[in-house]
């Protein structure tokens, strides 16, 4: 699994469509480490859309290598 360190979301509804779009699973670790399914948990990805921009510390793990230009191109 690797791991991507989310210090700011710019837009989450950008990201949101970009975990669908992910052929393998994409979780969120939180600052109290609570992991949680974003391709299985869709109510965390809806709560995720609506973010404001603003400053963040989470992890955002994926497990497919494929899944990074489509994560990436979504938090830039």
């Amino acid at each position: 699994m690797k791991t991507i360190k989310l210090y700011y979301l710019p837009d989450g509804t950008k990201l949101e469509k970009a975990i669908q779009n992910c052929k393998g699973d994409v979780f969120l670790e939180l600052p109290d480490k609570t992991r949680c399914n974003l391709k299985q948990d869709h109510g965390l990805t809806a709560f995720i859309s609506s973010i404001k921009p603003q400053h963040v510390n989470m992890n955002l793990e994926y497990t497919e290598s494929d899944d990074i230009p489509i994560l990436i191109a979504a938090l830039a």
